[in-house]
């Protein structure tokens, strides 16, 4: 969509009544450099945003020419000094710049110190894959003939999209929905009430803070009351609508976790979360209430099919010629994503397994309906594909789509053999060949957006992605090798290197012990994981440093990629301990710390090894009250980044007895060539360490 500001402004270049020309600027070269009044407004500097508060709603409706500025919204400390000169002697807080070309219309916004370029290309009618026709609601006719589409697709034309699929598999207790009355009803039945192979259809949805209806919960107390049949109108909006997507689809029962799993029975709950990632992989289709922050918000949401539609404007290109009808590029590329990343509904950390298995699913946002399957990812504006965009064509002049590279166009999961579908919010998984690496390459692209998820109950974050793990066995298995040990998020055959994220931003430790210190479940907050294999040159020049003899969890129950009561990784390698000084660039929030020194523990008797490190070398705390002077570097392997350029990674940890150790941060050192790198701790005795 385009803000008001924005497309009034761009419509009005030629009309000093309808757009503020605040002053002629020709310092720049390319812009104006001499063409006469053909072309007058590209001299002129216009009046954008007169203010920030404007500027920011704009980025907050998802403006395509606004929203580029989105990571960099908070200038309210602006340097008047380093201001673009655009901007000096105007009241306006954004100013904007205009190129025109036959084929190209070019937006130059200006504000602070900071400027940036939108181009408009021609918008020459029909496009199959970019669609106006946008309805009032999200659940209008046009809305369900595309879904209908996407489905029958999917049916018919993707075979990789059920090829994980267990006929006769069905959960243990499912919602039937009840049509043949005059009153539309449902009740809960147990499995063997369920003729095997029965397609059903799960829901994934925020609870929000208290239930709208407490007898809708199942306990044991209502148990009995939830299996007769009533009436769909005493259901919450969000369940209610999901029923109505479900009769819509032709399927009559669906799972929904808080009417099939005993909310009052550990037991239950623990035995019904073991099988989750069975109940999603085996369901028809997964309905997404991506719009919805509680049971009351609903499915279904109305809307301007103004601010959803792709922007188009119309402008002149010179003086003497009628309006032309442009839209932005960029906007096909990306502009869906803005709808998408707002939802509540990805936030939520639980939803992350439910849309990885779920052979497809559907989402129901508050501006758009959207659709991942493994191998389309589509939208109500993109209805083919949102991977097909102009900036992806083989001639990026020719938007008539005449020359494509088809293989860029479909979904990365169907392109090659990773291990789950393409998610809409998440970055492409890079592809590096090898399916063994590539399963472990994919574990770590999932786990780093799921850690930036929020759960409700802290304890639950290994069982959250316990359907994930129990997948990677599976697809291990399925090449010809053993079964890897499962550690407390990470996988033992990635040791030592995996131990080695770091946490993005001080993260927060949990309540009570979720995981042992060197995994990354440990901590809340978004992490980096590293997985060396993701690039083939670090695979080939990694150094290790640290030996892994033993490693091993302890889980709660019976399900080894659940909760874990304790964990510990026994490692031989180097040890030093470190002297760290506060950084010179560190923030006030920030839990970095650079080392000053690293010697050789004491032993009485001997002369301790120091040395002073020649360039970066730094500690990144997981945690801001864990930060300390004074701390054990355990270097666990070097990498070739870039020229001769290495960089030496390991763990921060402190001593909690003799030979055990807790890690409290990520140590990350440069040097300059793999020489340096590899000498660095020659001369430091190991040490065997045990971790937990």
């Amino acid at each position: 969509m385009l803000c008001k500001i924005c497309k009034e402004g761009l419509e009005g270049i030629w009309d000093p009544e309808r757009t503020r020309r605040l002053k002629i600027d020709d310092s720049d070269e390319e812009y104006g450099n001499g063409r006469g009044s053909q072309w007058e407004p590209e001299i002129w500097v216009f009046g954008h945003h007169l203010n920030r508060e404007s500027f920011v709603a704009s980025i907050e409706q998802g403006c395509v020419v606004c929203y580029k500025f989105a990571p960099l919204q908070d200038m309210e400390n602006l340097d008047r000094e380093t201001l673009n000169t655009q901007l000096e002697g105007v009241e306006y807080f954004s100013v904007f710049k205009i190129l025109l070309k036959p084929r190209c219309v070019e937006m130059t916004v200006y504000y602070g110190n900071i400027s940036g370029t939108c181009d408009m290309i021609p918008h020459e009618g029909f496009d199959e894959n970019l669609s106006f026709e946008i309805g009032a609601s999200t659940d209008d006719q046009t809305t369900w003939v595309l879904i209908e589409r996407w489905l029958n697709r999917c049916l018919q034309g993707h075979p990789t999209c059920d090829d994980q699929h267990e006929a006769n598999f069905i959960p243990s207790r499912l919602l039937e929905l009840q049509t043949d009355r005059f009153d539309k009803m449902f009740r809960l039945v147990e499995r063997q009430h369920v003729q095997p192979g029965e397609r059903y259809i799960t829901l994934s949805h925020c609870w929000g803070s208290t239930p709208s209806n407490p007898d809708l919960i199942l306990l044991e107390d209502t148990f009995r009351k939830l299996k007769e049949y009533q009436p769909l109108s005493v259901l919450p909006k969000t369940f209610k609508h999901a029923f109505i997507i479900i009769e819509r689809l032709k399927v009559r029962y669906i799972w929904i976790d808080r009417l099939c799993i005993l909310q009052d029975s550990p037991e239950d709950w623990q035995s019904e979360s073991a099988t989750m990632g069975q109940i999603y992989k085996n369901a028809f289709l997964g309905i997404s209430a991506l719009g919805s922050s509680n049971d009351a918000d609903g499915c279904f949401f109305s809307r301007d099919s103004a601010q959803v539609a792709p922007s188009v404007v119309n402008i002149r290109v010179d003086n003497w010629s009628d309006p032309k009808t442009f839209r932005f590029r960029s906007e096909k590329g990306w502009a869906w994503k803005v709808t998408f990343d707002r939802e509540p509904l990805p936030k939520r950390g639980w939803t992350l397994q439910e849309r990885l298995l779920c052979p497809r699913v559907l989402h129901f946002g508050r501006k758009q309906v959207f659709w991942e399957c493994r191998e389309c990812t589509c939208c109500e504006i993109q209805p083919n594909n949102v991977y097909e965009y102009d900036g992806n064509r083989n001639d990026k002049n020719n938007d008539n789509g005449d020359s494509l590279d088809k293989s860029s166009l479909s979904s990365p999961a169907a392109q090659h053999n990773h291990l789950w579908k393409q998610l809409l919010d998440a970055p492409k998984v890079r592809y590096i060949g090898d399916p063994r690496d590539q399963i472990y390459v994919d574990w770590c692209a999932i786990a780093m957006v799921f850690t930036a998820c929020q759960l409700t109950v802290p304890s639950d974050k290994l069982v959250a992605i316990s359907g994930l793990a129990k997948d990677v066995r599976r697809r291990l298995k399925g090449l010809g090798y053993d079964e890897d040990d499962y550690l407390a998020g990470l996988w033992r055959q990635n040791l030592p290197g995996c131990l080695t994220w770091k946490v993005l931003k001080p993260g927060r430790r949990p309540p009570s012990y979720r995981a042992p210190s060197w995994s990354w479940a440990s901590v809340d907050g978004a992490v980096q994981l590293c997985y060396p294999g993701t690039h083939s040159v670090q695979k080939k020049t990694a150094q290790p440093f640290a030996l892994v003899i033993s490693a091993k969890c302890i889980p709660c129950g019976e399900d080894e990629t659940g909760q874990v009561a304790s964990g510990s990784v026994t490692s031989k390698g180097p040890l030093a301990s470190a002297t760290l000084i506060p950084s010179v660039k560190t923030l006030p929030e920030e839990t970095a710390m650079s080392v000053l020194s690293l010697e050789t523990p004491g032993v009485e008797g001997q002369k301790p090894t120091i040395k002073y490190p020649r360039a970066r070398c730094e500690v990144i705390f997981d945690v801001k009250s864990e930060m300390c002077a004074e701390i054990y570097c355990l270097p666990i392997e070097a990498r070739h980044m870039f020229r001769k350029v290495w960089e030496l990674f390991g763990l921060a940890l402190i001593q909690t007895k003799r030979d055990t150790y807790s890690r409290v941060g990520y140590v990350e050192m440069l040097h300059e060539s793999e020489m340096a790198a590899k000498n660095f701790f020659s001369d430091f005795p190991e040490h065997t360490c045990v971790l937990e």
